[in-house]
């Protein structure tokens, strides 16, 4: 398992170093000029290139990203030039927002992409085909589409539950509650749609095997068999592309939030590229890239507790 994780790692380190150095590269082309920015359209070109000066923007390319990722080695992922506050207190209070849309989104996938796939193998014949075409579709629909279309249909139709309003648990447990409603159904579809789709084909790989005929022979019931045996075996495969799932609406979550107005991920980096507010945008990428890093290191040791044939290879 020591060797599974220390692989993990070696791999890991230099992907984020490329990812810190696109985003660096890749957030410097975005046009405009911060100081130009802060400072408004009237200011004079003096003013403009004192404060060029003492942001460091004035200096080469090369020696702002030298800066940049000596800082970066030490954990300090810089500050906003606008409002001054480190890119760890700007991330403090939208992160809980965007993980939590991410987590409930993924754990609704699950609980409905199993439900269906299990239904699929169980019933067949229309049920199956009815999973099989849900599927289909709920891939090909953007998450953001569909955030729109449960506004229209639930906030503005229906008026069951509000569109773009925003509630703590503190103020309102009732309001918290019915804002992430929206949110996490837009995000979850897709979600659940491959779920679905890799739960029933782990079922009926699973079904097809030798022991589970032996069971059946033997005189042990269907149900039995599929939901102590068939089920249990064909979680591996489910719920190690469930923690892809995770990572892929963890940025749907990012998305779907700007149409609902929540003050996550999303919202602090489509303010921050507005604002011209570059180490907010590169904090925010780099710090998602870490995130990524630590989901697939957890994926890969929960595959390898389960199959002894990764940990040995």
């Amino acid at each position: 398992m020591l060797n599974v994780i220390l692989r993990r790692l070696a791999f890991a380190i230099p992907l984020l170093w490329v990812v810190a150095t696109l985003s660096f590269f890749l957030v410097s082309f975005i046009p405009g000029d911060a100081a130009t920015t802060i400072l408004g359209q009237s200011a004079t070109a003096a003013d403009i290139a004192r404060l060029r000066h003492q942001l460091g923007l004035d200096q080469p390319l090369l020696v702002q990203y030298l800066t940049w990722l000596g800082h970066l080695l030490r954990g300090d992922l810089g500050s906003s030039i606008i409002t001054r506050q480190t890119t760890w207190q700007a991330i403090a209070p939208a992160l809980p927002i965007t993980t939590t849309i991410a987590v409930m989104a993924t754990l609704l996938a699950f609980i409905i992409g199993v439900t269906l796939g299990t239904l699929a193998v169980v019933r067949g014949g229309i049920a199956d085909r009815i999973v099989r075409i849900f599927a289909g579709i709920s891939n090909a629909i953007p998450n953001f589409w569909l955030a729109v279309l449960l506004i229209l249909v639930f906030s503005l139709k229906l008026r069951w539950l509000p569109a773009v309003s925003w509630v703590s648990f503190g103020d309102s447990p009732i309001g918290w509650v019915k804002s992430w409603i929206l949110p996490v159904a837009a995000v979850a579809l897709a979600g659940a749609a491959t779920v679905a789709r890799q739960a029933r084909a782990a079922l009926l790989t699973t079904l097809s095997r030798d022991y589970v005929r032996t069971l059946l022979a033997v005189g042990i019931g269907r149900r039995s068999v599929l939901f102590k045996h068939a089920l249990r075996n064909a979680a591996a495969p489910v719920l190690t592309v469930l923690g892809f799932q995770f990572i892929g609406l963890l940025g749907g979550s990012i998305i779907v939030e700007q149409v609902f107005a929540l003050p996550g991920l999303g919202t602090l980096v489509q303010n921050a590229i507005q604002a011209k507010d570059l180490p907010i945008v590169q904090g925010v990428v780099i710090f998602a890239a870490i995130m990524v890093v630590i989901v697939n290191l957890a994926i890969d040791i929960f595959y390898a507790w389960l199959n002894p044939k990764v940990r040995t290879s």
